[in-house]
């Protein structure tokens, strides 16, 4: 007896059947298909990378992710989190060999020991694109617009979800300018705001005498709520208890108190951690944040503040200004990013996790040992876009038609039937079961597989050099002369 243990998979890992595949294909071939459109090349890399290439590349918090296996030399492996360590080691070898810009595309299987949740699996495609050799705003303008239009290519529409757009650089400077604390230290901080305050609510509630274990699902319902907007927020707002929503009513005064007292906490002092928090809270649409990033008289951010200023510029250009949102709280977590950065996410807050994310970054390749190379990238995974995809009902994927259906008889007339399949292959798309069958089994099949013709072969058939053919949707039936002219009559079936 089989235990029924062994049906299981392990969490946070699925099993595709073919439906479920298609629709992943659907994502995959759309993010294939643009990134060859902007004349991006596909790569790859090998699923197992040495621990050290992503613990020297990709900051602690992708370390706590990963799953860790050792070879029988005893070496540290893992199974690739991300593609950017790999791009970087393969460029480091061989950058020499291609001309600048280097325009690269991959979309791998990546693996992270996360807690699985919506949108977030153990095992999943990213693609990753690239483009390397290029110091100029244009490239970051790319990037983003590559992504906006795999976004579009699958179905969404612009005002179904933002692109928010920051510059690390802005950020670095900023808080250079107002305390001695290294950037490194508070930028992870900006970046974590949204995890501070789902503690902070959960911590408040349970002083208000909640269970932990409701204050924790409630604290989570507040970080919906926080994420999301429309119908989805009033939605959400109908479960929350009335402890959370009067917690929500505050939301502008929480956040302030949260990100100051984390920012003190790091070292900074109370005025420049007002600063600070002054200068993550504009957001908006590109004439209303220059306009109020302007007003921030620190020449420090001067720079920073000119190239977002001419990223917009290349992004109308491009057709892809509409769906962005500039937001200085934007910090992207992994410590490589040195520029422009960018992430995407469904407008309604429906589903949280972003659908793609990444930015600039200047010496992946450098520190590795290669000539500097500077680039500018993002990931796009195939998990948060295709629920989106179906939330919005925009999986559009065609029922696989079967032009031809071919069948026997007899047994005796399975060697015609293979035959005469392997002739047709090249021109229609058939199946055929060369199985002994009774002939209403095979016209179940047909039935199953959605074929518009079946093809029967018979003793008699083989005798007058004919194939007796049936239209599945009529049920009239002819016969055809198995000559030259074979697929040109078929082909008229069809279309009739």
């Amino acid at each position: 007896m089989v235990d029924n243990d062994l049906l299981l998979s392990v969490p946070g890992f699925r099993d595709f059947y073919p439906a479920y595949w298609k629709e992943i294909q659907f994502i995959l071939d759309n993010m294939q298909k643009i990134s060859k459109k902007f004349g991006y090349v596909e790569y790859e890399g090998p699923s197992l990378e040495l621990v050290d290439l992503i613990e020297a590349k990709s900051g602690a918090d992708l370390m706590e992710e990963i799953f860790m296996l050792r070879d029988k030399q005893d070496r540290r492996l893992l199974l690739r989190p991300e593609q950017t360590p790999t791009l970087a080691r393969m460029l480091a070898k061989e950058q020499k060999r291609y001309k600048r810009p280097i325009r690269w595309f991959s979309i791998p299987r990546l693996f992270r020991d996360e807690t699985a949740q919506r949108g977030r699996v153990r095992e999943f495609w990213q693609l990753n694109v690239d483009i390397l050799g290029i110091e100029d705003i244009s490239a970051d303008a790319e990037m983003i617009t590559v992504a906006i239009d795999i976004i579009r290519a699958c179905g969404l529409k612009d005002d179904q979800y933002n692109v928010y757009v920051n510059h690390r650089e802005l950020l670095n400077a900023f808080i250079q300018s107002i305390t001695d604390i290294d950037p490194t230290k508070i930028i992870p901080l900006i970046d974590k705001k949204i995890g501070f305050l789902e503690n902070y609510v959960r911590d408040k509630l349970i002083k208000s005498g909640m269970d932990d274990n409701l204050a924790k699902d409630q604290a989570a319902l507040f970080r919906q709520i926080f994420n999301s907007s429309g119908d989805h927020q009033d939605k959400l707002k109908g479960m929350a208890m009335d402890e959370t929503l009067q917690l929500f009513e505050k939301i502008e005064v929480i956040t302030k108190e949260v990100m100051i007292d984390k920012f003190v906490s790091a070292g900074m002092s109370k005025e420049a951690a007002e600063q600070l928090f002054g200068l993550t809270s504009i957001k908006g649409k590109s004439d209303e944040f220059f306009s109020n990033i302007e007003a921030i008289e620190n020449p420090a951010i001067h720079s920073a503040i000119e190239d977002l200023k001419k990223l917009s510029v290349y992004l109308e250009g491009f057709g892809a200004l509409d769906p962005v949102v500039f937001d200085t709280s934007l910090a992207r977590g992994l410590d490589y990013y040195t520029g422009v950065v960018f992430e995407a996410f469904d407008v309604s807050g429906q589903v949280v996790r972003a659908i793609c994310g990444g930015g600039r970054y200047s010496d992946l390749v450098e520190v590795m040992g290669g000539e500097p190379l500077t680039g500018s990238g993002f990931g796009m995974g195939e998990t948060v876009l295709l629920e989106l995809v179906k939330l919005h009902n925009q999986l559009n994927i065609d029922e696989e038609q079967v032009d031809l259906y071919l069948a026997p008889i007899k047994e005796t007339s399975i060697p015609s039937i293979l035959s005469l399949s392997t002739r047709l292959r090249s021109s229609f798309n058939l199946q055929s079961n060369p199985f002994n069958w009774r002939v209403k089994r095979h016209f179940e099949f047909a039935d199953y597989v959605n074929a518009n013709l079946v093809l029967l072969v018979g003793p008699k058939d083989i005798e007058n050099n004919v194939v007796s053919v049936r239209k599945v949707s009529s049920g009239e039936q002819t016969q055809l002369e198995i000559n030259d002219n074979l697929e040109e009559n078929l082909l008229k079936l069809l279309e009739n």
